[in-house]
C-alpha cells in the first residue's frame, strides 16, 4: 500500500467513522479522520469522488482534534525548552571543550587534508590546474598592480604570496587568491582620497593618466621612508592592506562571517558589475593615451568621460590601433576558441599572456615608445621585493576604506567558496576563510603587496582544469615567483594599453551580469530595484556609497516586505483539511460566519496597524470610518444576526510577535469578545507560541484558543458557531 496526498473527512462525514475519542482521561473531543483508499482498478470506468484520479493511493489518519496544549502535553520535548542560561552554559562549555591540537587544525586546516592527500589521484591534476592559473596570473597581476595604483611588479606579488597564506589557513579548495579587478579599483580610490589629505609625490601621480607614474611609485613605496615624509601611492596601500586584514581578522575571531547576509545576491551582482563600468571607464584613457587626471568621490566617472571626450584630439593613433586589436584578438579567443572548444582544450588558450608577449616583442624590435610615443611600462625590477614596514600613522585614516574592502573581498570570496564547495561535496568556514584572508594581507603588506582578493574568472578556470585542492594555487604562486627572478626586465618595453585591453576583455563577464538584473526582475521587482540602484550608485555616485546604498536598500526591501505583507482569506477545500485562498482557489469556500486570517509576516510595531484594519475591515466589511461611526452611535456589534460569529488567525507565516504586536491583539481580542465573537490561533510556530504563553492572553479566555492546524481549530468551534458538515 502506498501513502500520498491526504484527502481528510471530518468525523460523521464519512462511513466507517469511529465518532470521537477519548483521551484516556474521560474527556472526549471532536473525531478527525482522514480515510485511506487502497488503489483497486476502477469498475465499468467509474471514477471516485471529488473529481480526484482514482488510480491514486489516499490516506486515513484517525485522531481526537486537539488544541495546542494538548499537543505539546502528548508530544512536546521538555529538554528542548532550556533555559538561556542553560543554553548558555551549554555553549561555553561546548566552547572550552577544545584541545590544543584542535584549536591547531582550526587555525591551519592544511594539518588535516594534507595528510590525506591521494598523490596518484590529484598531484598531476593540480600542476596542470596550476599551471594553467599562473598563466591567467601574470598579465592580470601587471595589470591589475598598475590599476591599484601601485606598479606592475606589485600585482605579481600579490598574485604569489598571499594564496601562500591561504594555502595553510583557507578551508575552500578551489578558490583563486590574488589580484581582482574590484579590489584594486577600491584600493585605487584609497590612494587617490589620502593624497587629496597629505599631499606628496602619489598626489602627483594620482593626477596624472600615466601608468607609468604609478609604477615608478610603486617602486619608492619599497624604500624606507621616514614617518614624517609624504606618503607614496605603495605606502598608502601598504597601510591599506594591514586595516583589511586586521578588520577580516577581527570579524573572524568575533564569528562575524553571517555579516554577509546582508550583501544579498542582487546586491553582490549590481555592486560588482557597476566596478566592472568603473574599471572599464578608468581604462578608457589608457586606450587612447589621453592624459586624464585621477578623481575621487561622487560623479568621478562622469568627470572621467568629460574629459576623455573633450581630449580626443591627443588621442595617439597608434596605441589606439594596438589597444583595438589586443581588444579584438583576446576577445575573439576567448569567445570563439576557448568557450566554444573548452570540453575538447585541456586548457584555455592563454590569449591574455600571448598578447603580452607578442605586443611586448613587436613594441621592442620597432621601439614603439621613441619612434611613435606608445607609453611602455618601463623599468620592472626583479627578484624580491624588500620588505618594510608599513606606515601605521595612515591607518587611522583608512578605516573606512579598509572595512568596505575587507567586507566586499570576504563577500565575493564567500560566494565563490560556498559555489564550489556544493558543488564538490565539502564544507567550509566563513570564519575561518575571514582568518585566512585577514592574515594573508597582514602578513603580506610587509612585502609589497597591496589588498588581496578571490577572483572569480582564475577560481573558475582553476576548477575546470582539474584542480582538486590548493596544491595548484601554490604551484601556480612557485611559477610566478621565477617569473619575478628571472622574467622582470623582458617586461620592460610592454605598452600600457595592453594592460588596458587586458583589463577590460577579462571583466566581460562581470559586464554581462546586466542579464541578472533582467532575470531577477521577472522573479522580484523589490530584488531588480535593489541591483538598479546598487549598480546606478556605484557607476554614477562612488564604490563606496555604492556598496552603503545596495546594504541599505536590501534591507529596506525586507522591512517593505514586512510593511505590506500578502493578507488573505481562507476557505475549506470540499472534504479535505486544505484551506486556501479564497481569491486564488475557486473551489476553496469560506465557512459562513467563519472567517479564516492569514498574515504572511511577523506581526510587530511597523505593521500591526496593517494587521489590525484588514481583520476588521473584513470582520465588519466596511471602512475604519463606518466602524468607528457604528461605534460612536453604538451600534456595532459583531455578533449580530448574519455577522461574523468566530475569527481563526492562522499564524503559520508569522514567526514572531513583538509587544507592540501583543499589544495590538489584546486590543483585538478584547473588541472580539466584547462582540461575542469566538477567536482561535492557529498553527503556531514554537516562538509565537511561547510569546503568546509569555503573554496574559491565554488568560484571558477560559477555553484553549491555539490549536495546532487550522482543522483543529474548525473541529473546536462551538456547535452554534460550526457548520452541520464540519
Amino acid at each position: 500500500m502506498a501513502y500520498s496526498a491526504a484527502d481528510p473527512q471530518v468525523a460523521g462525514s464519512n462511513p466507517g467513522c469511529g465518532g470521537c475519542i477519548s483521551d484516556g482521561g474521560g474527556n472526549v473531543g471532536p473525531c478527525a479522520q482522514i480515510w485511506v483508499h487502497v488503489k483497486e482498478p476502477q469498475e465499468n470506468g467509474s471514477s471516485n469522488n471529488n473529481n480526484l484520479d482514482g488510480s491514486k493511493p489516499r490516506i486515513r489518519i484517525h485522531r481526537q482534534a486537539m488544541n495546542q496544549e494538548e499537543l505539546v502535553k502528548n508530544y512536546g520535548n521538555d529538554s528542548a525548552d532550556a533555559s538561556l542560561s542553560q543554553k548558555v552554559k551549554r555553549k561555553f562549555l561546548s566552547s572550552c571543550a577544545c584541545t590544543p591540537l584542535s584549536v591547531l587544525y582550526s587555525v591551519l586546516p592544511v594539518l588535516q587534508w594534507l595528510p590525506r592527500y591521494r598523490v596518484r589521484d590529484f598531484l598531476v591534476k593540480d600542476i596542470m590546474a596550476g599551471f594553467t592559473v599562473s598563466i591567467m596570473h601574470i598579465p592580470q597581476g601587471l595589470a591589475y598592480g598598475v590599476l591599484a595604483a601601485a606598479g606592475a611588479i606589485n600585482g605579481l606579488y600579490v598574485s604569489a604570496f598571499p594564496a601562500i597564506i591561504y594555502f595553510f589557513m583557507g578551508t575552500s579548495k578551489h578558490v583563486s587568491v590574488g589580484t581582482f579587478a574590484v579590489v584594486s579599483l577600491l584600493s585605487a580610490s584609497a590612494v587617490v582620497e589620502m593624497n587629496a589629505i597629505i599631499p606628496g609625490e602619489s598626489a602627483e601621480a594620482a593626477a596624472s593618466n600615466s601608468t607609468l607614474d604609478g609604477v615608478a611609485l610603486g617602486q619608492r613605496g619599497l624604500d624606507a621612508i621616514g614617518d614624517d615624509a609624504p606618503p607614496t601611492s605603495m605606502e598608502v596601500l601598504g597601510a591599506l592592506a594591514v586595516v583589511v586584514g586586521v578588520v577580516q581578522l577581527l570579524m573572524g575571531m568575533l564569528h562575524l562571517g553571517i555579516l554577509s547576509i546582508f550583501m544579498s545576491e542582487p546586491m553582490v551582482s549590481g555592486f560588482t558589475t557597476g566596478a566592472a563600468v568603473q574599471v572599464v571607464v578608468s581604462q578608457t584613457k589608457g586606450l587612447f593615451d589621453i592624459r586624464v587626471r585621477r578623481y575621487s568621490g561622487i560623479f568621478q566617472s562622469v568627470y572621467v568621460i568629460r574629459d576623455v571626450i573633450q581630449n580626443l584630439h591627443q588621442t595617439n593613433l597608434v596605441t589606439l590601433a594596438i589597444s583595438m586589436t589586443a581588444m579584438l584578438v583576446c576577445a575573439v579567443v576567448h569567445e570563439c576558441v576557448n568557450a566554444r572548444f573548452k570540453s575538447k582544450l585541456k586548457m584555455p588558450v592563454p590569449i591574455d599572456l600571448i598578447v603580452i608577449i607578442l605586443a611586448t616583442t613587436i613594441s621592442y624590435v620597432f621601439e614603439f615608445d621613441t619612434a611613435y610615443g606608445v607609453r611602455v611600462i618601463g623599468f620592472v625590477p626583479t627578484g624580491f621585493p624588500t620588505p618594510s614596514v608599513p606606515r601605521v600613522d595612515l591607518m587611522a585614516k583608512l578605516i573606512l576604506n579598509g572595512f568596505v574592502i575587507a567586507i566586499v573581498s570576504f563577500t565575493i570570496a564567500l560566494s565563490m567558496a560556498k559555489l564550489f564547495a556544493k558543488r564538490h561535496h565539502y564544507q567550509i568556514d566563513p570564519n575561518q576563510e575571514l582568518n585566512a584572508l585577514g592574515a594573508a594581507n597582514v602578513i603580506t603588506s610587509f612585502l609589497g603587496c597591496y589588498p588581496c582578493a578571490v577572483s572569480l574568472s582564475r577560481s573558475s578556470v582553476q576548477e575546470k582544469a582539474g584542480g582538486q585542492t590548493q596544491i595548484s594555487a601554490l604551484i601556480a604562486s612557485g611559477i610566478l615567483i621565477i617569473v619575478m627572478v628571472v622574467a622582470g626586465p623582458l617586461f620592460r618595453t610592454l605598452p600600457n594599453c595592453i594592460l588596458s585591453a587586458v583589463i577590460i576583455v577579462a571583466l566581460k563577464g562581470m559586464l554581462f551580469q546586466v542579464k541578472d538584473c533582467v532575470n531577477t526582475w521577472k522573479v522580484s521587482r523589490l530584488d531588480a530595484l535593489t541591483w538598479i540602484i546598487t549598480f546606478t550608485s556605484v557607476v554614477i555616485l562612488d564604490i563606496d556609497i555604492g556598496i552603503a546604498a545596495g546594504i541599505g536598500f536590501s534591507v529596506v526591501t525586507v522591512i517593505l516586505r514586512t510593511l505590506v505583507p500578502y493578507v488573505s482569506f481562507l476557505g475549506n477545500v470540499p472534504d479535505t483539511d486544505i484551506y486556501l485562498d479564497v481569491k486564488r482557489y475557486k473551489k476553496a469556500q469560506e465557512i459562513p460566519r467563519v472567517k479564516i486570517f492569514h498574515f504572511s509576516s511577523a506581526l510587530y510595531f511597523a505593521n500591526r496597524d496593517v494587521f489590525k484594519n484588514s481583520l476588521m475591515e473584513a470582520i465588519i466589511g466596511n471602512s475604519d470610518e463606518t466602524r468607528s461611526l457604528l461605534e460612536d452611535q453604538g451600534k456595532y456589534n459583531a455578533a449580530d444576526e448574519g455577522s461574523i460569529a468566530a475569527v481563526i488567525l492562522d499564524c503559520s507565516a508569522c514567526v514572531y510577535i513583538d509587544s507592540s504586536g501583543i499589544e495590538t491583539l489584546k486590543e483585538i481580542l478584547k473588541e472580539l469578545r466584547d462582540s461575542q465573537v469566538v477567536v482561535y490561533f492557529a498553527c503556531c510556530s514554537v516562538p509565537t507560541y511561547k510569546v503568546l504563553l509569555r503573554s496574559d492572553i491565554l488568560e484571558m479566555f477560559n477555553t484553549p484558543i491555539v490549536f495546532p492546524t487550522i482543522h483543529d481549530a474548525v473541529l473546536h468551534l462551538p456547535d452554534t458557531t460550526r457548520p452541520p458538515t464540519l
